[in-house]
C-alpha cells in the first residue's frame, strides 16, 4: 500500500433532538473527518470529536493539527502492519499528537481503515486472531431533558427493550428527582448509572448517592470536576457505587496516576479523547491488569466512523462493563454511512467482519454535511 493523499473535512451535522449536560449544550456534531487514499484507489476514514472541556482541543486547532500530522506520510509505502505501526508511533510521540488526541485519532483510524481494506481484514483482526465477543448490549444515554421530550425518549427506550441506561445529571436536588422519575418509568429491571460531568463537589456527590440509594445506581461517572482528584478519591472510598473517571482520564499519565493512587473504580475510554484505537487498547489492558472496570464510551454526535471503530474495539476487549455508541440514527439528522452502524432491540448488535471499519461512506452525505478544508499530497 502506498499512501497517496489525505483529505481533511470539517463536519457539522445537526442533531435531531436537544443535547445537553453539565459542561456543554450542542446542536450539531462538530467533528473532524480524515480520508486517507492509497495509490491503489482505496479509501480509509477516521473521525475525531474534539471537546475543549475534555482535552482542551477545539475544532479549528484540531483541523490545523491534523493537517500537520498528515505531513510526511504521503508517498509512504506500507507492506506490513509493523510498517504502519512504525509510522503511527513516530507521529504519536510528537508534542503535536499529545496536545491534539482527537486529530491523531482521526488520522490513525483513517490509516487503519485503509490498511484493513488493503489486506481484506476487519479492523479488529489487525490486533487479534479471534474475537473475544461477537454480540453486544449497548446502553441508552439520557441527556438532561424535560417534559414531553424526556417522556418521548423514555418511551422509545422502553419500546426498544433497552435495560442499560446512563443518565446525565447536574443540580443535586434536580438530579435526584430526575433519577427518581427515570427509575419509576423504566422499572426495577433497568440498570441505571449516572454521569454528572463534574457537576458536584465530593460532599454533594456523597449526598446525591445517599439520596438515590433506593434507586440502585450501578455506577457514578465523573462526579466531581476533572482536576478534583482528591474529591474523586473521597467519593470512591465513601460512596456506595463504583466511580468512573471520564474527563479526568485522557493521557497515559492520567491513568497511571489514577490507578496507582486508587482514585476511582474504573474508566470511561473514548477513542477520540484517548488518542486513538491503539492507545485506547493500552489503557484497557492497563486497567484490566490492575483490577479496574472499563466503559467503552463515545462523544455525542459521533458518526458511523467512530461508532464502527468502537464496535471493533469491543470485539477484542473482554470485560467491558458498559458499552456506549452507535447512536447516530437516534441523534443525527443524517449519518455518513450508507448503512447505519446501530443496534436493535435490547441494544443488541454484532461484531463487524467486513474489511477495515466495514462501512461505506455516502459521498453525497459527506458533500452535504462536510466541508473540505485541507488536502495533504
Amino acid at each position: 500500500m502506498k499512501i497517496k493523499r489525505f483529505s481533511i473535512f470539517r463536519l457539522a451535522i445537526p442533531f435531531s433532538l436537544p443535547i445537553s449536560h453539565n459542561l456543554a449544550q450542542r446542536q450539531k456534531s462538530d467533528a473532524l473527518l480524515i480520508m486517507a487514499e492509497s495509490e491503489e484507489g482505496l479509501k480509509g476514514y477516521g473521525e475525531g470529536t474534539p471537546r475543549p472541556y475534555v482535552t482542551g482541543e477545539d475544532l479549528d486547532s484540531c483541523i490545523a493539527a491534523a493537517n500537520m500530522l498528515c505531513q510526511g506520510l504521503t508517498s509512504a509505502k506500507v507492506e506490513t502492519m509493523k510498517d504502519l505501526e512504525s509510522l503511527l508511533d513516530e507521529k504519536a510521540s510528537s508534542d503535536l499528537a499529545q496536545a491534539n488526541p482527537s486529530a491523531f485519532c482521526a488520522m490513525e483510524l483513517s490509516l487503519l481503515d485503509l490498511w484493513g481494506r488493503t489486506c481484506h481484514k476487519p479492523l479488529w483482526r489487525l490486533f487479534a486472531r479471534t474475537p473475544v465477543q461477537e454480540s453486544f448490549s449497548y446502553s441508552a444515554v439520557i441527556p438532561m431533558l424535560g417534559g414531553p421530550a424526556l417522556d418521548k425518549l423514555l418511551e422509545a427506550i422502553k419500546g426498544l427493550k433497552m435495560h442499560m441506561v446512563k443518565v446525565k445529571v447536574s443540580g443535586l436536588a434536580a438530579g435526584v428527582d430526575y433519577v427518581r422519575h427515570i427509575r419509576n418509568t423504566l422499572g426495577t429491571q433497568a440498570d441505571i448509572r449516572v454521569d454528572a460531568n463534574g457537576a458536584f463537589s465530593a460532599e454533594q456527590s456523597l449526598e446525591f448517592l445517599e439520596k438515590t440509594r433506593d434507586y440502585n445506581i450501578s455506577a457514578f461517572e465523573q462526579p466531581v470536576p476533572k482536576d478534583d482528584l482528591n474529591g474523586m478519591k473521597t467519593v470512591t472510598e465513601l460512596g456506595n457505587v463504583p466511580v468512573l473517571a471520564d474527563e479526568s482520564i485522557c493521557t497515559a499519565m492520567d491513568i497511571k496516576y489514577l490507578v496507582e493512587n486508587r482514585i476511582c473504580s474504573g474508566f470511561n475510554i473514548r477513542l477520540s479523547k484517548c488518542k486513538g484505537f491503539r492507545n485506547s487498547l493500552r489503557f484497557w489492558r492497563y486497567a484490566k491488569q490492575n483490577g479496574f472496570i472499563c466503559q467503552m464510551g463515545c462523544h455525542v454526535g459521533e458518526t458511523a466512523v467512530l461508532a464502527a471503530a468502537g464496535r471493533h474495539f469491543a470485539t477484542i476487549c473482554e470485560k467491558i462493563t458498559f458499552l456506549e455508541g452507535s447512536f447516530s440514527r437516534f441523534v443525527l439528522v443524517h449519518d455518513l454511512s450508507r448503512k447505519g452502524v446501530t443496534f436493535g432491540m435490547g441494544g443488541r448488535a454484532t461484531s463487524i467482519h467486513r474489511p477495515g471499519l466495514g462501512i461505506d461512506i455516502d459521498e453525497s452525505a459527506l458533500a452535504c454535511w462536510g466541508k473540505l478544508v485541507a488536502e495533504v499530497m
